[in-house]
């Protein structure tokens, strides 16, 4: 039985993309817990049902902010030192890269990348602002994946483009199909639970 911790951003994601992932970890008695950015009750409410546990992080999903995302990282590193998981799980741009350097700190042996998508970041970049964030992010997830169990991407296109900026090793990069959603388990989910 292992302590997992899965960090995304937006709550109800967790339940809507993640929810049959999280319940199959259930099922095979690993202790899950889960945080997002945002209270949202419904979302306390699905995992506290299942014996599991989720925690409402200080995420802002867009922009940088050098001062909210060093408190991020301290968030995350006391958050892994109260649960000490043995494994750690981010997706989205911010719980990957802040989420796993917090992990690396800690040193959790298993940490797990899940890669979505690239987000705004690596489009063409037109101010001075952007430019320096496109700068950036590309060494942050360098660090944030390095020595990673596993990253697993979305889609072939966006495993192939951080292959090319060489951000991993060939050897951890995984094509995912955990990643894609069912639309129709999606769907049922929504109608089911027309308020999420």
């Amino acid at each position: 039985m292992s302590r997992i911790l899965i960090i995304g951003s937006w709550p109800r994601s967790l339940i809507n993309f993640r929810g049959n992932l999280i319940d199959e970890l259930l099922n095979r008695k690993h202790d899950v817990f889960a945080c997002a950015g945002g209270k949202d009750r419904q979302v306390s409410e699905w995992f506290n049902n299942r014996g599991s546990h989720y925690y409402s992080l200080p995420l802002e999903r867009t922009g940088i902010n050098p001062f909210k995302d060093l408190v991020l990282i301290i968030w995350f590193i006391k958050l892994i030192l109260k649960i000490k998981p043995d494994i750690v799980v981010g997706y989205t741009i911010k719980p990957v890269v802040y989420g796993l350097i917090a992990a690396k700190i800690c040193r959790v042996k298993r940490q797990y990348a899940l890669i979505t998508g690239l987000g705004s970041t690596f489009l063409k970049a037109r101010t001075f602002r952007q430019k320096v964030v496109k700068l950036i992010v590309p060494r942050m997830y360098k660090l944030a994946l390095k020595n990673n169990t596993n990253v697993f991407f979305k889609i072939k296109m966006i495993g192939m483009f951080l292959l090319v900026i060489k951000l991993l090793r060939k050897s951890r990069a995984t094509r995912s199909l955990m990643a894609l959603v069912l639309i129709q388990t999606f769907f049922r989910f929504s109608h089911y639970h027309n308020e999420i």
